[in-house]
């Protein structure tokens, strides 16, 4: 049976590796702000229009979350790795369509969004930099989704702290 501690051993890793995550937006944020206003305004447009792709693949990791928990449940280990094989398949393919086919048209598309030149050309170097690591974020919401359904989310809290951790002491090196 599950109990308050055994949600609560699931999902304080969880909770963590949320705060990990705001030490990596809050990182980022006071680091481009040192830089100027232009890098932190294209970050910030560029970082919502980037969210937009990546909810797609949150919420496929969800959906799969939710399946391989009930696989779990059942026993049924081998079906886990059905559902961990086609979400990446999925993942893979829909990150390299949006890679060839929005990086050529970013500039064109964020025109519509974006008045300022200087922050458009900001925003369409940041959002081409970052869309090059979206095939790595689909992979990391890949393996969130993973640790989750099988409930291993210990895992989680470690990877986003070693992130977050390198996040500070990479840009801390460049603060001095």
């Amino acid at each position: 049976t599950y109990t308050v501690k055994r949600i609560w051993d699931i999902a304080w890793p969880l909770i963590l590796g949320g705060a990990g995550q705001m030490v990596i937006n809050i990182t980022d944020t006071v680091f481009l702000g040192r830089l100027n206003e232009i890098a932190l305004g294209a970050s910030a447009i560029g970082g919502l229009f980037l969210a937009s792709f990546l909810m797609v693949s949150y919420g496929f990791s969800a959906g799969m979350q939710i399946v391989m928990a009930r696989k779990d449940g059942e026993q049924k280990l081998l079906e886990i790795g059905s559902v961990f094989w086609q979400s990446a398949y999925f993942k893979l393919v829909f990150s390299l369509i949006l890679l060839v086919f929005f990086v050529p048209f970013a500039p064109d598309f964020l025109s519509f969004f974006i008045s300022s030149k200087e922050v458009l050309a900001a925003c369409t170097t940041f959002i081409t930099i970052r869309l090059v690591g979206l095939p790595f974020s689909f992979a990391i919401s890949l393996f969130r989704g993973f640790y989750s359904g099988i409930g291993k989310t210990r895992i989680i809290s470690i990877a986003i702290g070693t992130f977050a951790s390198l996040n500070l002491v990479l840009y801390y090196r460049d603060w001095e």
